[in-house]
């Protein structure tokens, strides 16, 4: 069953983007396939930012879920596929 402990162990990709002096400081992270609009915070250490944005990311999941609502899941590295498939067809793995 797909529960909320499921998708949090889901490998979701971050994004990280540092503010310059000019636009505040500090760095905002969001999980753009869970909309990078409404997964987003910032803050001024990584370690805060990545606290809160997985405090956010539960608070979405679980409003999702009471809702029914179908959550996208993180698709594999279309390049990483690529790889492993070529290693397989050499005999390497």
């Amino acid at each position: 069953m797909k529960d909320l402990d499921y998708y949090m162990a889901l490998p979701y990709k971050m994004q990280v983007e540092e503010l310059t002096d000019y636009e505040g400081g500090g760095l905002i992270l969001s999980i753009p396939i869970l909309g990078s609009s409404a997964v987003r915070v910032h803050e001024y250490t990584y370690s805060e930012a990545r606290a809160k944005l997985e405090q956010i990311k539960r608070d979405f999941l679980t409003i999702w879920l009471e809702a029914g609502l179908d959550i996208p899941e993180p698709q594999p590295d279309a390049g990483l596929e690529s790889v492993k498939m070529l290693l397989h067809e050499l005999g390497l793995v």
